[in-house]
């Protein structure tokens, strides 16, 4: 059985699935080169089926706009206070704010117009089925959030916690797993921690999709009380206090270099949504007993949540969906269909599930672009041997990664022995400085580096650095010591843990500093010519591009 999973809304994208087994998975923000694009996914459903209907069985999709709840974005009107002075301040913040925010903020027409936008997606939904021949179905959108973490999981047993900003009705959602997804709490979009989240970064002035900065901020500040209470936390269950909000939103200096105060509440932020998230994992295992936790939704990219969440007496094992954002729920609708039909989804140990290139297509993008490729026998050793001398490379191999994080497939990476690295790939990036930069490290020395043994394979954990080894990876040591890491398992990813192997041989650590090989707002590189074109625009040393060599 072919299953079509189509998200046509946030970070949207298509994944087809076979008889359980992820066929590919892609977001439709690679092919338009805007990140977090919420259009028809009509790129991503075009190369994950080769444009060819015939051999699909079933199409989902995974919102029921029938249903769909505006989100009460009105309960967060704290901009006009804050921004009307300057107004050049307000005006650039217009510039940052989603479309749904700024018609929320005192204009009538916003509501006409997403009404238009959930009309035009039921139009785009007509057309594809007339275009296919098959009637859609629908997975509720909670509920592929939790099938994608879950089902992909391998875990029998398991609890299982949505965070996002707003799916129909909710914003978080709680579930019992045991081959059916048994529901067991929901706290409505108006209580939302994902919104809240985007709304602090953005009166931070960290841009509209400035939540990883927010985080990344947080550890050089410290929580404040009064900052930390904008959420009480109750016994299973949390309340946002819109009034200490708009107090917080009244007398902060927007955008800028951060201050003091702006670390402060980055600081505040993230203590208040971990208190959140722990007693949401807590509700869970009293009502459950288990001690396997399963996350998605957006809100569970924050890597420092989840590290806090798996050092808690109440998680033994967990499993992150690498595209936890709504890009996963069209794996999670189609593994849902799958259980459906008895059928059991094969668990993710790799997120590579997108377009990949030959080194035929790569000769002929380097030709193209003006380029000699030297042609190489072993990209990995060639690789970390120049990493080893300090050069900073561009790495691109095998199939493009599913979700935000580059995992060795299409990654900047460099040598975390340096002092200076840290710097250096954040200027070629042109990143903010204070942001930090992650190791992928061999998975059979992650205890000896790091103060934890669980896997990460899909970077979304946050341990502490070993004190004793955070002078010898300083560069992706951020400031309180922590790392958000990745561990690389040869079954998973043979090439890159051939090269991270060779580059300890080289008298250096089994640890790379790996980044996403892109430019700032421009996506992770999908194809040869995007690679190319973005080693010549933001200066790196060289490239290895699947068996070729190119250097500056």
């Amino acid at each position: 059985m072919r299953i079509l999973a189509i998200n046509d809304c946030s970070d949207s994208s298509a994944a087809l699935v076979e008889d359980g087994r992820i066929i590919a998975a892609v977001e439709e923000e690679r092919f338009t080169y805007r990140r977090h694009i919420d259009i028809f996914p009509f790129n991503a459903i075009e190369h994950v089926t080769g444009g060819d209907f015939s051999d699909i069985d079933r199409v989902v999709y995974t919102m029921e706009y029938n249903d769909f709840r505006v989100p009460r974005f009105d309960r967060y009107q704290v901009f006009p206070a804050t921004m009307l002075h300057p107004p050049a301040a307000w005006l650039s913040a217009v510039d940052r704010l989603p479309q749904p925010l700024i018609k929320a903020v005192g204009n009538a027409a916003y509501w006409t117009t997403f009404n238009a936008l959930i009309n035009r997606r039921k139009l785009e939904r007509k057309y594809m089925q007339k275009r296919m021949g098959l009637d859609f179905e629908i997975v509720r959108h909670h509920l592929a959030h939790a099938s994608s973490a879950y089902r992909a999981s391998g875990f029998g047993k398991a609890n299982i916690l949505v965070m996002d900003g707003s799916g129909e009705k909710y914003s978080t959602s709680l579930f019992v797993g045991d081959g059916e997804i048994e529901p067991v709490k929901d706290i409505a979009e108006s209580n939302s921690m994902g919104i809240l989240y985007t709304f602090i970064s953005l009166i931070l002035g960290l841009g509209r999709f400035g939540q990883g900065k927010t985080m990344g901020l947080a550890p050089y500040g410290t929580p404040r009380p009064e900052y930390v209470k904008m959420v009480e936390v109750l016994h299973h269950d949390y309340n946002i206090r819109m009034d200490r909000v708009r107090e917080l939103a009244r007398h902060i200096r927007y955008g800028g270099e951060p201050t003091k105060e702006h670390q402060d509440i980055a600081a505040s932020l993230q203590e208040a949504l971990e208190r959140v998230a722990i007693e949401m994992v807590d509700c869970l295992h009293e009502t459950s007993g288990y001690k396997d936790l399963c996350l998605a939704g957006g809100v569970v990219l924050n890597c420092s949540m989840n590290g806090v969440l798996l050092r808690t007496p109440m998680v033994d094992r967990m499993f992150v969906q690498p595209a936890a954002s709504d890009a996963g729920t069209a794996l999670g609708a189609a593994f849902q269909l799958c259980y459906e039909e008895g059928v059991q989804a094969e668990t993710m140990i790799s997120a590579a599930l997108g377009p990949s290139y030959d080194d035929v297509a790569i000769a002929r993008a380097l030709a193209d672009e003006g380029l000699t490729g030297e042609p190489v026998d072993d990209p990995a050793s060639t690789a970390a041997v120049l990493i080893a001398e300090g050069k900073v490379i561009g790495w691109f191999q095998g199939r493009l990664e599913f979700g935000p994080r580059a995992l060795g497939q299409r990654s900047i990476i460099a040598d975390p022995t340096d002092p200076e690295m840290h710097d250096r790939v954040n200027r070629i990036k042109n990143r903010e400085m204070w942001r930090p930069l992650a190791p992928s490290v061999l998975i059979e020395h992650l205890p000896e580096y790091f103060e934890g043994g669980h896997p990460s394979p899909f970077m979304i954990l946050t341990y502490p650095v070993r004190e004793e080894k955070r002078d010898e990876i300083p560069a992706v040591t951020h400031v309180d010591g922590s790392a958000r890491l990745q561990t690389v398992d040869g079954r998973a990813t043979p090439l890159y843990h051939k090269l991270i192997s060779r580059f300890a041989k080289e008298g250096k650590p089994p640890v790379v500093l790996n980044t996403s090989f892109n430019s700032r707002g421009q996506p992770i590189v999908r194809t040869p010519y995007d690679a190319i074109r973005t080693f010549k625009r933001i200066g790196l040393d060289a490239m290895v591009i699947g068996g070729y060599l190119v250097t500056a």
